[in-house]
């Protein structure tokens, strides 16, 4: 995640995006294309599940199958009190996005009203950045007013899932003006990923744990 040296999820090097689904062939319906995308998608996560080099690639496949800008994955501590940034990775299409992920965990997270607000909610859903700001409060947002549309990232979508030892997993994932609303097919397809994408970072975590505990003994 780009952010900290933890090692659950911060891959060694950027590596270069994956090649885009190739067009479904003929005879075949667009529909078993798009599930062979889906189950490239997922393979790819139970790789990075394993290994914290391969989630370049599957954030890359996640990326092109939503037509989307980038897609960032923060575990996050909130134990009666504020949230905490544990970690976190933030990535474009394999590329980390390092300068866009330190800017938003040292000057913006702990101000960003959207977090306790997704925190409080049922895990496994998607919600638009215009459903997390209450009405007329972007304006004074700092991340909402001045972060977002500097990276051109407005056009947000959001959902917590629960990770181990009470931690939080938020997703959050992003398009840029230039590449238009949401589509239902790309709302689709992350649906569906939900509850794959926490499943890897639940097995890299416990991985990650029980590493940690066999090299202190």
């Amino acid at each position: 995640m780009g952010t900290s040296d933890r090692g659950f999820f911060v891959p060694s090097s950027p590596t270069s995006p994956p090649p885009r689904a190739s067009a479904p062939a003929r005879g075949r319906s667009p529909a078993f294309a798009h599930d062979q995308q889906f189950e490239r998608i997922v393979a790819a996560l139970q790789d990075a599940a394993l290994r914290d080099a391969a989630w370049p690639r599957a954030l890359a496949l996640i990326d092109d199958a939503g037509a989307m800008h980038s897609s960032h994955l923060a575990v996050v501590a909130a134990d009666g009190g504020a949230a905490e940034y544990l970690f976190g990775i933030w990535l474009g299409h394999g590329a980390a996005l390092d300068e866009l992920a330190g800017e938003y965990v040292e000057r913006y997270f702990a101000t960003d009203e959207r977090v306790p607000r997704l925190l409080l909610l049922p895990a496994g859903s998607f919600l638009h950045n215009a459903d997390l700001y209450a009405d007329n409060e972007c304006a004074a947002s700092p991340t909402c007013n001045e972060f977002l549309p500097r990276w051109d990232i407005e056009n947000q979508l959001s959902a917590r899932l629960p990770t181990l030892d009470g931690l939080h997993l938020i997703w959050t994932v992003s398009r840029s003006r230039a590449q238009g609303e949401w589509r239902s097919s790309h709302l689709g397809v992350l649906a569906r990923l939900l509850p794959h994408v926490g499943g890897a970072v639940r097995v890299r975590q416990a991985l990650a744990k029980a590493d940690a505990r066999a090299a202190t003994l």
